[in-house]
């Protein structure tokens, strides 16, 4: 209770608590932006920026047999190109490779005619499950497209070790994207349905730090 003759007093250190507080979260904010930055975009100038002069993996040399709309991607299909695709937050299932139109349309954010996304086989999540990239070379960078019709989502990009490097959540159709030092594997979660049910990515962007 504040004393009514010195109500200043009870003031005055709510004023110093506070801007304690604020140095502390300036400080730890300051750390992650020096460690990483990330974007979380519509804006195509911003996108087309951070793909320049990075490999981008679009899916589309790629065949999807007559039939069902989309296969099991092979985790180790881009592996000569420094990334392994997987499904699961521990990379234990495959993910979907899908062929537009036949598996639906997705929006602009997505090129035809191949996307990825969601899980195959037992425990799988479908089309919400977590997709995981692992770089046995180091990444600087990694970013992907959401498609346009999907989900919120959150990307986080982690070191060997498993600490987190840095982390942004985006809406369905944006492009999301973290760049850092050491970057070990990155994982694309879902949060919650936003058009529809799971969510897919293409374009698929990332440079290996050959620095070391």
């Amino acid at each position: 209770m504040e004393h009514p003759a010195f109500p200043w007093a009870t003031r005055a250190r709510a004023v110093i608590a506070r801007s304690v507080l604020l140095v502390l979260a300036t400080g730890f904010i300051s750390a992650s932006i020096a460690a990483a930055s990330v974007i979380s975009t519509k804006d195509a100038t911003a996108i087309a920026a951070f793909k320049a002069g990075r490999t981008v993996l679009g899916f589309d040399e790629l065949t999807v047999p007559p039939g069902p709309c989309s296969i099991p991607l092979d985790r180790n299909q881009y592996a000569a190109q420094g990334v392994v695709i997987s499904a699961k937050a521990d990379g234990s299932l495959l993910t979907n490779l899908a062929q537009l139109p036949a598996c639906g349309t997705f929006g602009p954010t997505l090129t035809t005619p191949n996307i990825i996304g969601g899980g195959t086989g037992p425990g799988s999540l479908l089309w919400r499950e977590s997709v995981r990239f692992d770089f046995p070379v180091p990444a600087s960078a990694f970013g992907a497209n959401s498609d346009w019709t999907g989900s919120n989502t959150t990307l986080t990009a982690y070191q060997s070790d498993g600490s987190v490097i840095a982390s942004v959540s985006g809406d369905q159709g944006d492009f999301m994207g973290i760049e850092a030092p050491g970057i070990a594997y990155a994982v694309w979660k879902w949060n919650f349905d936003q058009s529809v049910a799971g969510f897919s990515l293409d374009n698929i962007t990332f440079q290996l730090d050959t620095s070391g």
